[in-house]
């Protein structure tokens, strides 16, 4: 009977240390995958263009092309705070809104939600969202840091 229990008790530890070995080597994937997968992903969202007045002088009547990557790294920090579609949102938020953010949703970059107790609905940044931008600030940190060619003499 003791032989039984110590043999229960080892395969229960056992047990636990493949399901930590499991989970370890989940996330390690998954690291990996979005570095690489971020890459094209940028490369994705450079391709996507959005044509929009909102970045045009005064004088200019033809709505410009912008690329998905540049607008959602400039609006980066409204896209973390929340993008909401409520009745005084201003014209930039429901812009980006009905015109941005769906697209970004689509590589689960954001998600729609609701918010508890009104009736209108918010993008807010995924974690997906958050590594991506974060990927996107490292690479950025490596072009500057990295050593430019000696002048030729």
């Amino acid at each position: 009977m003791n032989e039984i229990n110590r043999l229960a008790q080892e395969n229960k530890e056992l047990s636990a240390q493949v399901d930590d070995f499991k989970n370890r080597l989940e996330s390690k994937s998954k690291t990996t995958d979005d570095k690489a997968s971020f890459d094209e992903l940028i490369e994705i969202l450079k391709q996507t263009e959005i044509e929009t007045k909102a970045f045009n002088k005064p004088e200019e009547k033809e709505p410009k092309k912008v690329d998905l990557f540049k607008l959602f790294y400039a609006v980066r920090d409204d896209i973390v705070t929340g993008i909401t579609n409520a009745h005084d949102s201003t014209d930039y938020d429901t812009f980006l809104y009905y015109n941005v953010c769906p697209k970004l949703q689509v590589h689960d970059l954001v998600a729609n939600e609701k918010v508890a107790g009104v009736r209108w609905r918010r993008f807010a940044i995924t974690k997906r969202g958050q590594n991506f931008l974060a990927h996107v600030e490292k690479l950025k940190v490596v072009q500057k840091t990295k050593p430019k060619a000696p002048d030729k003499v």
